[in-house]
């Protein structure tokens, strides 16, 4: 069964553009892990600040060993481009 992994991430004023870049690369380096089936990126149009970022893994234990695997300052430049700290929450599929 694919669990999913939800963050939101709010844009620091005047960091629209960069916050998207920023994503765009972690999408790449999370896509390679093991156990990942997929990250997709959304941005809100009323708030275009606002990008969610959606993770699939094979489960749960998947997520957390390929965040171990992860290098650590892969998500070190999202720190200085968004306004707060992200939301996150695990999905499951409601049928």
């Amino acid at each position: 069964m694919t669990v999913s992994r939800y963050y939101l991430m709010i844009a620091r004023e005047g960091e629209i553009d960069a916050l998207r870049k920023a994503l765009i690369g972690l999408a790449e380096q999370v896509r390679a892990l093991p156990g990942c089936d997929g990250v997709e990126i959304g941005q809100e149009d009323k708030a275009t600040n606002r990008f969610h970022f959606v993770e699939r893994w094979t489960s749960v234990d998947a997520h957390r060993e390929g965040g171990k695997l992860l290098p650590k300052d892969a998500t070190a430049p999202l720190r200085a481009l968004i306004a707060e700290p992200p939301y996150g929450a695990y999905l499951n599929a409601v049928s």
